[in-house]
């Protein structure tokens, strides 16, 4: 039995971490001829703006959207020409599910810098949260264009074939990239999740169960450990998983989910916490 497509369900395909909340890339500046005095009176500008965006990537981190979102829209204004506080403020919007917004503000920062690969990432993240996956594949393609061996934009690409159900293609660019990079435990999050969109459920339960026993491993891979147990058939291991982050009634919502939709049962293998 084939589950539904990801499009339609709130399935935790991950992008990765190394997005910074202030933007990735590096924007162009002053005058290489300026005086003393005005390279000194930059430095002290870049500091104002370095330490209030740390304040408020501090505020966007404890759950403050509003607070942080206002202080972004603060710093574009008495910065006009900086690109970072745009490219927090867009990614603030999209943290704060306003996505039109954020839409509207990655395209105002992908005009500034058209050569600029964080943009056009922002651009596809907004789309796959909009349910658009062939636009959300043609930024990380643009994306890519620019920087080929941009890890985020790649995972991106293959993000985007699965929500499109296109998984035997998005399967082998992660297996692609944790041939190149065996660390990358994002693509193996995301591979173990497509497998299990083939009715791979064994297949993707072992390549979850590596991933959540990585270093530091993100919440989602626990969360897709469950969802590959309970769609294997096997809800007591799913439901034990679940209960580590989700409350009683999530839980038992999950649990009904699974018992729609899974059709195989896999054997109760839940490691140890350490």
């Amino acid at each position: 039995m084939r589950i539904p497509s990801p499009r339609a369900l709130a399935i935790p395909l991950i992008l990765g971490t190394a997005l910074l909340l202030s933007g990735c890339s590096t924007f162009g500046g002053g005058n290489a001829s300026a005086n003393a005095s005005q390279s000194g009176q930059a430095k002290e500008k870049d500091g104002d703006l370095e330490g209030a965006l740390r304040l408020a990537d501090a505020s966007l981190e404890g759950g403050d959207y509003d607070g942080a979102i206002s202080t972004y829209r603060s710093l574009i204004r008495k910065y006009p020409d900086r690109m970072e506080p745009l490219m927090s403020l867009a990614n603030a919007l999209l943290a704060a599910t306003a996505y039109d917004e954020a839409r509207v503000t990655f395209e105002q920062a992908a005009l500034r810098d058209k050569n600029g690969v964080s943009p056009l990432i922002g651009l596809g993240r907004v789309a796959l949260r909009q349910h658009r996956p062939q636009e959300a594949e043609k930024q990380f393609q643009a994306a890519l264009a620019i920087s080929p061996d941009n890890i985020i934009a790649r995972n991106g690409v293959a993000v985007a074939y699965d929500f499109e159900g296109r998984h035997a293609e998005a399967e082998a660019l992660y297996r692609d990239m944790l041939r190149e990079r065996p660390d990358n435990n994002t693509a193996r999050i995301n591979l173990g999740l497509s497998l299990a969109f083939q009715d791979r459920y064994s297949e993707s339960v072992s390549t979850l169960l590596d991933a959540t026993s990585a270093p530091n491993a993100p919440i989602e891979a626990r969360h897709n450990l469950a969802l590959a147990y309970g769609l294997g058939g096997n809800t007591e291991a799913a439901e034990e998983i679940a209960r580590i982050d989700l409350n009683a009634t999530s839980v038992q919502g999950n649990t009904e989910f699974y018992r729609e939709y899974g059709s195989h049962a896999l054997p109760v293998v839940v490691r140890e916490k350490p």
